[in-house]
C-alpha cells in the first residue's frame, strides 16, 4: 500500500505542474502595491554555491540543437497546456528525462530514476545532503521586464516540492518522497515558465499572469500526452522502489 501511495505522489505531483491548471485558486494571486518591497527580498536569496559545469541543467535557455546532441530525437514529443513541447526520453528502464522546448529554446526539464547527471543534486539524495547543498526557503522571488512576483510556500510546499533559485533564470522544483525524505524527481525551469505556471501562492507587483488557453483540439492531444507521461514515470517509479 505505502508503495502505490508513493507512486501516486510523485506521479501527481509532477503532472501537476505539467498540466494545465484551469481551476486556480484565485486567491493564490495577489497584488502588492508598495514598490522595493520585493527587490528588497530578493537580495536575501541564496543561490546554489556549487558552480554548474555539467549535467542537465547547464541546458536551460539552450537552443533544441543542443539537446538533439546528448539526447538524440525523442522518442515522442507532447504537448503541453503552457506553450512549449515535451520532448519525451526514456533513458533506460530505470531512467525517464523529459525536456520542454519553446520557441526552438529549452525552458524546462524533468527527470526521474537513476543514472541521470542532475547535478548540483543526485535523484535518491536524502534531505539532509540537499540542506548541505543549499538552504531550502519558504519565499522565493523572481524579477523581470514584466514585474517582481514573490512566490510564498507552504509547510507542505517545503516538504514535497521545494523551489531552489539556481541562478538568475533557473529554478529548480524538488520532489521529496514524503515517507523517505529522498528526492525521487527533479524538475528544472526558467523564470518565465515558472512565472506562467505560478506553482505556489504569488504575490506581485507588475504584469498579472495570464493563463494560456488551449483549443478543445489541443487539449485532446495534452490529455492524451499527460496519460503517456504517467504511464512511463509509474512505469520507472515502480521498477526503482
Amino acid at each position: 500500500m505505502k508503495t502505490i501511495l508513493r507512486i501516486l505522489f510523485v506521479v501527481a505531483g509532477i503532472m501537476l505542474f505539467s498540466m494545465y491548471s484551469s481551476y486556480q485558486d484565485k486567491n493564490s494571486e495577489k497584488i502588492m502595491n508598495e514598490e522595493g518591497t520585493l527587490q528588497s527580498l530578493e537580495s536575501e536569496e541564496q543561490l546554489v554555491p556549487e558552480i554548474i559545469e555539467e549535467g542537465v541543467t547547464k541546458l536551460i535557455g539552450e537552443p533544441k540543437e543542443k539537446l538533439l546532441e546528448q539526447f538524440g530525437e525523442p522518442i515522442r514529443k507532447d504537448l503541453s497546456s503552457y506553450g512549449y513541447t515535451w520532448w519525451i526520453y526514456p533513458i533506460s528502464n530505470e531512467s525517464y528525462f523529459q525536456a520542454g522546448v519553446k520557441d526552438d529554446k529549452i525552458v524546462t526539464l524533468f527527470a526521474i530514476g537513476k543514472g541521470i547527471n542532475v547535478k548540483p543534486y543526485t535523484l535518491g539524495q536524502n534531505l539532509q545532503d540537499i540542506y548541505a547543498i543549499t538552504p531550502l526557503q519558504s519565499e522565493i522571488t523572481v524579477v523581470n521586464n514584466n514585474g517582481n512576483y514573490k512566490f510564498e510556500l507552504s509547510e507542505q510546499d517545503m516538504n514535497q516540492k521545494a523551489l531552489v533559485k539556481i541562478n538568475d533564470d533557473t529554478y529548480a522544483q524538488l520532489y521529496l518522497d514524503r515517507f523517505t525524505g529522498t528526492l525521487m524527481g527533479i524538475r528544472y525551469l526558467d523564470s518565465e515558465i515558472l512565472i506562467l505556471q505560478h506553482p505556489y501562492q504569488v504575490v506581485y507587483t507588475g504584469e498579472k499572469i495570464y493563463d494560456i488557453k488551449p483549443s478543445s483540439s489541443e487539449w485532446e492531444l495534452i490529455e492524451e500526452g499527460n496519460e503517456n507521461q504517467i504511464i512511463d514515470m509509474t512505469n520507472i517509479i515502480r521498477k526503482g522502489l
